[in-house]
């Protein structure tokens, strides 16, 4: 059963240029490892590989721009302190850095909250 948020919670706080920047960053990275991909194929592997190699360069971007979100700051439930929330693949939860405990991602309509799981 999901828990709604309580009038104390506040919600986590979207950084400021966080999703281009994440975006930014992991299409770069699928661009690299696509380039490699495609590299290898085209000197080492026979010329059919080049188009798988072409797909594999462009789906990597392309799903990355689709598939990564932003960067949100919260208090953790556990123990108060501040964690950093980055979404990108459908992630749901992660653990806090000064305590490691489990922290649970809730969306709601007036924000995104941090929560036990």
């Amino acid at each position: 059963m999901a828990r709604k948020p309580t009038g104390t919670a506040k919600p986590a706080e979207l950084q400021r240029f966080s999703r281009t920047l994440n975006k930014t960053r992991m299409a770069a990275i699928m661009g690299v490892v696509g380039l490699v991909f495609l590299a290898v194929a085209r000197f080492f592997l026979p010329p059919q590989w080049v188009q798988i190699g072409l797909m594999a360069f462009l789906v990597g971007i392309v799903s990355a721009l689709f598939s990564v979100g932003g960067t949100y700051l919260g208090n953790c439930p556990n123990c108060g302190a501040k964690a950093v929330y980055a979404h990108a693949f459908g992630s749901r939860s992660f653990k806090c850095r000064h305590c490691s405990k489990p922290i649970a991602v809730h969306r709601a309509t007036e924000g995104l909250f941090f929560r036990r799981p």
